[in-house]
């Protein structure tokens, strides 16, 4: 049991402050106000075997710091080895400049045993780095920062906002028999505004479950999302609401879609599904038209569906495509009143209210004998 009110560590060897225990006494019941850290040799917050740590204010600065003794100097550190006892810390106010490091464990059990709550959360450039611990976040700004996670991890962001991206925003992988779980609610990706394309997807899921209620991007020169099943696990994500503004590939055809979607060696198929997709294009540079979903299986592509699809400027060539054209590219189906909005003759749609297939033939959606499949239920 310690409370301190305040706490300033300036240019220290190792780390500015350290928080720990051992296996058989973690530390516990420990409490600071104000914390302030710049420049560590190694990091400047570390958290090893401690449970109820609560920070009010803590602003975490180690750009000047690193050292050639020590790897990795970044600023939060969280790894309690040493312990399987549950530990939660709570900071209400964290501002980090650099990279954080919350590798806690790699086990499922680790991941709900370890937990971080933060209130609000604000990072100057470096990544976030996760493993098997249970991280949530009110409200979170990325300042071209980046999510990355492995193991099994849960996350939960409510309002997530990365600005001035020139890279990847968050990257989920799954790793030694685990997978990571994230919920964000809405979540706001706004790109460096440059001209030259950007490789990776702004968001990449190799296996593991990705739940987005609104997102937002702007001015990301690359795709939006793209996911990949890997082994027996599969990559599931579900978006409720996209708005995608002057964002999106624009060099060459192979990957000039906003959603890429492949399995690989996988026994487990995955699923994309997007509620409604509204897409603006302004670029006066924005010549190559686009597609929306890209798959590299036919499985993938019947387990997956995009509502409501509103377009103003730019164009959409398809709304789904075979990435070999090795197949007809079909989503599942679902309700009459989200049909795909720009579908391409000859696709097939299995309406769940009339229950059964419908086809689209150029003017309208028709049913297997020829007839039109509105005006029969009419």
């Amino acid at each position: 049991d310690v409370y301190i009110e305040s706490v300033y560590s300036y240019n220290s060897y190792g780390d500015n402050v350290q928080i720990s225990g051992t296996s058989g006494a973690i530390g516990d019941n420990i409490t600071i106000d104000r914390l302030r850290c710049r420049k560590a040799g190694r990091k400047c917050l570390v958290f090893e075997s401690a449970n109820n740590i609560k920070i009010g204010n803590a602003r975490l600065d180690n750009r000047e710091g690193g050292s050639a003794t020590w790897s990795g100097s970044n600023c939060l550190d969280i790894e309690p080895f040493s312990t399987a006892d549950p530990c939660r810390y709570d900071i209400d106010y964290l501002e980090t400049w650099g990279g954080n490091d919350f590798t806690a464990g790699t086990t499922r059990e680790n991941g709900v045993n370890f937990s971080l709550n933060v209130g609000h959360y604000v990072q100057h450039g470096g990544e976030l780095l996760s493993y098997s611990m249970s991280v949530n976040i009110g409200r979170a700004v990325f300042y071209d920062a980046d999510i990355s996670l492995m193991y099994a991890p849960y996350v939960s962001i409510g309002y997530a906002s990365f600005v001035g991206m020139t890279k990847q925003s968050l990257k989920a992988s799954n790793s030694a028999n685990g997978y990571p779980y994230v919920s964000i609610s809405t979540m706001e990706i706004i790109g460096a505004n440059v001209e030259d394309p950007i490789d990776a997807a702004a968001l990449y899921l190799s296996s593991g479950i990705l739940n987005i209620g609104i997102l937002s991007v702007t001015n990301y020169y690359g795709p939006i999302a793209s996911t990949r099943s890997v082994g027996s696990f599969p990559a599931e994500l579900s978006i409720r609401e996209a708005m995608i503004k002057d964002s999106g590939s624009k060099h060459g055809d192979e990957y000039n879609a906003l959603f890429l979607n492949s399995i690989y060696g996988s026994s487990a198929v995955g699923s994309v599904r997007i509620g409604s997709l509204s897409y603006w294009e302004t670029r006066e540079a924005a010549k190559t038209p686009v597609k929306i979903f890209q798959s590299s299986d036919e499985k993938l592509v019947r387990n997956s569906s995009i509502g409501k699809v509103t377009i103003s400027g730019g164009t959409i060539t398809s709304v789904v495509r075979s990435r070999y054209g090795n197949f007809t590219p079909t989503f599942g189906g679902g309700q009459t009143s989200v049909r795909p909005e720009l579908p391409y003759i000859g696709q097939q749609y299995f309406d769940t209210k009339l229950k059964k297939p419908v086809w689209y033939n150029g003017s309208k959606w028709i049913d297997a004998a020829g007839n039109d499949a509105d005006a029969v239920t009419a």
